[in-house]
């Protein structure tokens, strides 16, 4: 390409110069032919003046004709043409300059009565070439009567001899000038040439997506100012790219973050964007509907031939609606893109999710409901038995009051266990964090608890190694979880039973478990031993609202741990939980709840 651009450069210099010179040749040579035409036009009509002058007197004298022959010969001589004097007397031709006497001129009757000065161009037959002739009329001195004119003919041929060695001398010149022309278009084009191969690189560069390149300000004005642009143009198109790039990044970060899928299709019915959510809920990526046409797996789908559909004819039948894939429920909301580019996006929810909280909040009223009507019915008939009467003496009031009291206990550590969960649930607990050890805390709940374990004739026995198991956590909801474990443990052991709390390291982390001789659980039961208001079908009465347990699991998962559960029929059960201890690579911390 330089070899190109610089041939290129060269013949253009070189053409420039010869168009130059021949537009010079050409208009010169006609400059000069103008100019030596007048002059030797001045110089005819001057020498023909003089003729007349001295031809007057010899034609009024018939004596002195001899030497109006010798004027004409003379005259003729010294001009290098023809010289014919003409008489109106005697109407014809007095003298001539040939020296053969038949040899006579060809006059036209306009040259011979002629009574100003004439100047023409004709052809002579004896003169080469064209000539230029000049007629003037002969005037007596002191009467001023026109007596006779002459015609004075000179061939034009000298000037186009200089005509021609003046052309000659500007093809010379011109020569010349083409040779330092091609000596300044090397110079010249070469530097240039090198100059705007580097541009032309740079932008191949740049084309190619290589924004970093830049090309070096130097050379001429003009080339300067293009290198110049070009650096812009390159920093222009960075910056935009950037943008682009950073506005790409932010949108597929928006969509990565979204709880619903999102999916946009193009004219043709491609997919061109689809997020993690949506191959998460429908199984749809990129390549599926990359060509616009059904796979044989989606061709039954609903959402997939309505989604093409809109996007191929900007029309919606229905913007909105539910349909089951797999174990959820999905809703679908189908928007064409209204624009030159044309499509449709279509928005995937999982509603599965807000069906199953909407289940569990029904449940939970209703369960909440059915713990706090047994309590309030107990209470309600004490009271109107004291309000009626019907407890006549201070003891059976003191007895109805004494189980009034306990019915509102139940009832405010139920009403307490149901705003704990709540809280836990909504992640509203604010966590004091500290580093505790699981063995005080295992100590702490074993001693609020001996009253309790006393009054059911329950042992209770703690096993803790000497080993320290320390971690980061809230020290009194981390006591509640313990707390409730070994207290549903005890209300389950048969009197004179035994209940045995093993704190210790397993694994690279930190567990409590909580061991009993209680009637034991079904595999059925055990699975939903966590969840809230659930109970063994074999309790205890009064034992509870089954909150405990859900509470644990809250708090334990909530700490980055995980809960356990052992169990079979007439051999008891073994309850706890596992935490990250904090020192070493299996340390972990607790986040702080907002």
């Amino acid at each position: 390409m330089l070899r190109t651009l610089f041939r290129r450069l060269l013949v253009t210099h070189l053409l420039v110069a010869w168009v130059a010179l021949a537009a010079v040749a050409a208009f010169s040579s006609h400059l000069f032919r103008r100019y030596y035409l007048a002059a030797k036009q001045r110089e005819l009509v001057h020498v023909a003046e003089q003729i007349a002058s001295m031809a007057a007197p010899m034609l009024a004298d018939p004596e002195r004709r001899d030497d109006l022959a010798l004027l004409a010969h003379a005259s003729a001589r010294a001009l290098n043409g023809r010289v014919c004097i003409f008489s109106r007397r005697e109407r014809g031709l007095a003298a001539v300059s040939e020296a053969q006497p038949g040899a006579r001129p060809t006059v036209t009757e306009q040259e011979q009565a002629t009574d100003q000065v004439s100047v023409t161009t004709t052809k002579v037959e004896c003169l080469p070439g064209p000539a230029l002739s000049v007629a003037v009329p002969i005037e007596e001195f002191r009467t001023g009567r026109k007596v006779g004119t002459v015609l004075v003919r000179c061939a034009v041929s000298d000037i186009n001899v200089v005509v021609r060695a003046e052309r000659a001398l500007t093809v010379a010149a011109g020569g010349g000038a083409a040779v330092l022309a091609l000596l300044l278009a090397l110079g010249l084009s070469r530097p240039v040439s090198r100059r705007l191969e580097a541009m032309s690189k740079v932008a191949t560069d740049i084309a190619d997506g290589d924004l970093g390149r830049r090309v070096p300000e130097v050379g001429t004005a003009e080339v300067r100012r293009l290198a110049s642009s070009l650096n812009t143009m390159s920093d222009s198109l960075r910056r935009a790219f950037g943008d682009l790039e950073r506005e790409r990044d932010r949108l597929a970060d928006i969509l990565a973050g979204m709880a619903e899928g999102v999916a946009a299709f193009d004219r043709q019915g491609r997919a061109q964007v689809v997020n993690e959510r949506a191959q998460e809920l429908v199984g749809l990526d990129v390549a599926a509907l990359k060509d616009g046409r059904l796979p044989d797996e989606l061709a039954d789908e609903i959402w997939a031939r309505r989604a093409i559909e809109a996007a191929r004819t900007g029309q919606v039948e229905e913007k909105e609606w539910t349909q089951e894939i797999g174990d959820t429920a999905l809703r679908f909301r189908l928007t064409p893109i209204r624009g030159r580019f044309g499509g449709a996006v279509l928005l995937v929810e999982d509603i599965g999710q807000a069906r199953r909280l909407e289940r569990m909040r029904r449940e939970f009223v209703a369960n909440a409901s059915h713990q706090l009507r047994a309590p309030l019915t107990s209470m309600r008939g004490f009271l109107e038995a004291i309000s009626d009467g019907t407890a006549d003496t201070t003891e059976a009031r003191e007895r109805c009051v004494a189980v009034a009291l306990e019915e509102v206990a139940q009832m405010q550590v139920l009403v307490s266990q149901l705003l704990a969960l709540s809280r836990l649930q909504a992640h509203a607990v604010e966590w004091e964090q500290s580093e505790v050890d699981l063995r005080e805390i295992a100590r702490r709940a074993v001693r609020r608890l001996e009253p309790q374990a006393q009054a059911k004739d329950v042992r209770v026995q703690l096993k803790a190694g000497g080993e320290v198991v320390e971690l980061k956590g809230d020290a009194v909801w981390l006591g509640e979880a313990a707390l409730n474990l070994i207290e549903n443990s005890i209300h389950y052991s048969p009197r004179g039973g035994e209940v045995l709390v093993q704190v210790g390291r397993r694994n690279g982390r930190g567990f409590l478990e909580v061991v009993d001789q209680g009637p034991g659980l079904a595999s059925d039961d055990l699975e939903l031993v966590w969840e809230r208001f659930q109970r063994a079908a074999n309790g205890q009465p009064n034992g509870g609202a089954g909150l405990g347990l859900a509470i644990t699991r809250e708090i334990v998962q909530q700490h980055g741990g995980t809960v356990l559960a052992r169990s079979a029929i007439g051999v008891g059960s073994t309850f706890g939980f596992e935490l990250p201890i904090s020192e070493g690579s299996a340390g972990a911390t607790v986040p702080k709840q907002e």
